[in-house]
This record gives structure tokens, sequence and C-alpha cells, in this order.
């Protein structure tokens, strides 16, 4: 049976994965401001190509962050209802190069209000930081320098300089050129929405608004 693979973190990204987890039946990528619209009919012409239904499919794979807030929620809400019926696994994007066997690398992402999220890895040793957007290119300077990969969600979201997106890979796409990187993915994996900073931070005001 295949399964249904859906990343709502930057971009829509939508897949059917073949049951030998080897392969695509189906992709397709949405540059999309409102994701919500769009998200269910490309669902139900994914799935309609392929003569599925969502109760059909093997094990439904999304991508629990980091990323756009009101994106993640979109995957999340969607597992709460499928999983009543078929077995749901998540990851984070930041997971992908370590499942794909590189040993240490620089992942990286807006994470909005002016900072950037960056999650360093060194074998079985990983940290996480905020960074402030005046920061962000001597943190990707010294990562050259010690010949690190450097890796992003979607290459096409970010700000920056052509001088720093050139060697960037992207994660999106690299689990697009690798779908036997699900079979990597146990049963007790169904990471919940990754948030750039606690919730008092992520959800604080400046101002608290008035109502009458």
């Amino acid at each position: 049976m295949p399964s249904l693979y859906l990343d709502t973190t930057g971009n829509l990204l939508a897949g059917i994965l073949a049951d030998d987890q080897q392969s695509w039946l189906a992709w397709q990528e949405v540059s999309a401001q409102k994701t919500s619209a769009v998200i269910y009919p490309l669902l139900h012409q994914l799935l309609d190509q392929q003569h599925l239904t969502l109760a059909a499919i093997k094990t439904f794979y999304y991508v629990g962050g980091p990323g756009s807030y009101t994106g993640m929620r979109l995957a999340e809400g969607l597992a709460q209802i499928i999983r009543w019926k078929v077995p749901v696994r998540s990851f984070y994007h930041f997971q992908v190069p370590a499942m794909l066997g590189e040993a240490s690398g620089l992942w990286f992402c807006s994470a909005f209000k002016q900072e950037y999220f960056i999650y360093r890895w060194q074998g079985s040793a990983s940290n996480t930081s905020l960074c402030k957007a005046a920061a962000l290119p001597e943190i990707l300077a010294q990562a050259r320098q010690n010949q690190l990969k450097i890796y992003t969600h979607f290459v096409s979201l970010l700000n920056l300089p052509k001088e720093e997106m050139g060697d960037l890979l992207s994660t999106a796409h690299l689990v697009q050129q690798h779908p036997e990187l699900f079979a990597k993915i146990t049963s007790a994996q169904a990471q919940g929405p990754y948030y750039f900073r606690g919730l008092d931070q992520e959800f604080r005001q400046e101002k608290v608004p008035t109502f009458k």
C-alpha cells in the first residue's frame, strides 16, 4: 500500500510514496500564499490520480517543522484526523541530513521576528540557537570555513544576497531525491510542531489589544 507525504512548513509539498518506500508515485510542489486554500484540492487530486482514498493509505508522513506556525498547524490538524484510521509518522527538516548519513553540518531558516534559527550537529551531539539577522553572514562564513555543508528547508524563501545562496542545500528537495529515508522513520517517531521559541516567547505581544 502506498503512503502519503505532506510538508506545509514553507511551500506546500505533497507526495505519494510507493509501497517499497524507494520511489514516488506522485509529487507536487506549490508556492502558495494561502496553503489552506489549496491543500485539500491538491491532496484529493494526488490520491484520485492513484485511485486511493485517505483511508486506504499505509502511513501518513508529515514534517513537524521548523517553519511557518500556521503552515505547521495545517499538517498537524490533518494528522490528528488521519491517525484515527492510519498510522502517522513525522520528523523535522533539520533531521534529514543526518538520516541520509551526513555526520555534521548546519541547518538554518528564518525564525521570523528578524531572527534566524540555527541547528548544528556533529555526530550524535547537536545544539540549537537563535541569532539576529545581522549575525547570520558571519555564522554562515564560519561554517563554510569549517567545510560544513549548509542546509535550509526552502532556499527560495530566504531573503539573502545571491553570494550567500549558491551552496545552500534544500532539505525539502533532499526528501524528494531520497524517498528511501522514510524507511528510517520508526513507529516511535511522531514529532509535534517545532516552535522556534518557548510558547511564552513565541506568542508574546508587545502591546496587548483592548476590546470594547
